[in-house]
């Protein structure tokens, strides 16, 4: 099922029935507070790269707010785990 079906799906629930799919979501303690960490080892099992010109050949270069920063060796750009996510130009937290 894709997100754009599995959103359909939820418009054509009751109110009663977005109700439980909302206690359900609630009751699985997810921790949004990791993300980062969650985003860096899924890039990690293929290997973390340059969303610029997809190089592997980078290195951490200090903290954006609490996000790691890179920085590319060959193109000299630098990036966020955030790049390439849904999440990369919101000002809020994941959490919200």
């Amino acid at each position: 099922m894709t997100l754009s079906e599995l959103f359909q799906t939820l418009k054509a629930l009751s109110k009663t029935d977005l109700k439980s799919v909302k206690e359900f979501l609630e009751s699985l303690d997810l921790d949004f507070n990791d993300f980062q960490e969650f985003i860096l080892d899924k890039k990690s099992a293929t290997g973390i790269s340059c969303p610029h010109c997809k190089s592997i050949n980078i290195k951490k270069n200090g903290h954006k707010g609490l996000m790691q920063r890179f920085m590319c060796h060959d193109c000299h750009k630098t990036f966020t785990a955030r790049n390439n996510t849904i999440t990369f130009s919101s000002k809020k937290s994941f959490a919200t």
